[in-house]
């Protein structure tokens, strides 16, 4: 048995687990014949729904839930949902964008590969093109030499962009398991030092990391070379920074400069100097009266850092 679709008329968190719960059991029958491809022995899990009562995102964290009480072999591969989008499986080596899409692998294959695996959403136009790519690539690597339609034809025209919703990794069992925190956007996983591959002459060569993964690491080999490029002159880096600090003042004392065309008459805003907030709350503005001898505050032009202010 190659695949296995459930199909659903409206799809809602119910539905969901229960079509979800006849795929893992089609996933676990034992086959009777050894598959004629020793690169893929598992049945391809797919759940077609003409429509939703849940977000695709939803649905996207639910299936991340029943996936964390199942071993990832038993895993649904596809989540279609028309007019709404697709979820499904991508990959994604450490320090590259991601590559492309991923068939789960099957109980019998001891998964190791340092990679990141996304359940990746998809935008809803063409959706069931990108379910029968999918498709295609598990019945081709599934049944070697069997006639199917070219899956770079079923893609024209379908959405490459889409956005991840949960992401995991290998352990040392060959299972999927949800990736640890450390690997997400700010995590330490990436801040060991590197060590540097140097000739006899001290020439750079290459750079070897050390990353923990799970209950094991990695070895990251790469050359890296990094040329940070420039606006008007400015690094990339310190020209975000400028934009974000005169940006975060602008908002800051815009907002302001409403509220206080609102406030009572006879009522307004000073400012406090930065002396004298307090440091676990530092208010910049409170109320005065205007006749009190507070220096009113003024919206106008300045160049001062966010921090400053």
């Amino acid at each position: 048995m190659a695949g296995v679709i459930e199909t659903i008329q409206s799809l809602d968190s119910a539905a969901l687990k229960a079509a979800y719960e006849k795929i893992t059991i089609a996933k676990s029958l034992r086959k009777t014949t050894a598959p004629p491809s020793p690169y893929l022995n598992s049945t391809l899990g797919i759940i077609f729904a003409l429509e939703s009562t849940l977000s695709l995102e939803e649905v996207g964290l639910r299936l991340d839930e029943l996936n964390k009480a199942h071993p990832s072999h038993l895993w649904t591969d596809i989540v279609v949902v028309l007019g709404k989008g697709a979820l499904h499986y991508a990959c994604q080596f450490p320090g590259e964008p991601i590559s492309g899409d991923f068939l789960l692998p099957g109980k019998d294959i001891a998964f190791g590969a340092p990679m990141y695996i996304h359940l990746f959403a998809r935008p809803g136009k063409l959706a069931l093109n990108r379910m029968c790519s999918i498709l295609f690539m598990h019945a081709a690597l599934f049944s070697p030499g069997v006639k199917l339609p070219d899956r770079e034809a079923t893609l024209i025209g379908v959405p490459q962009t889409g956005m991840t919703l949960a992401g995991y990794q290998s352990n040392s069992k060959g299972l999927l398991v949800p990736a640890s925190a450390d690997h997400y956007q700010g995590g330490t996983a990436f801040r060991h030092p590197l060590l540097r591959i140097e000739d006899q002459h001290g020439t750079l060569l290459s750079h070897l990391q050390f990353i923990p993964w799970q209950d094991g690491a990695v070895v990251r080999l790469g050359v890296l070379t990094m040329v940070e490029p420039t606006v008007d002159g400015d690094a990339v880096s310190s020209f975000a920074d400028t934009i974000l600090e005169r940006l975060s003042c602008f908002v800051e004392e815009v907002v302001v400069h409403g509220l206080q065309r609102q406030m009572l008459e006879g009522i307004s805003l000073t400012e406090l100097p930065l002396a004298q907030r307090q440091a676990d709350a530092p208010e910049r503005f409170r109320r005065a009266i205007v006749t009190g001898g507070s220096v009113i505050w003024r919206i106008r032009y300045h160049g001062r850092r966010f921090d400053e202010t």
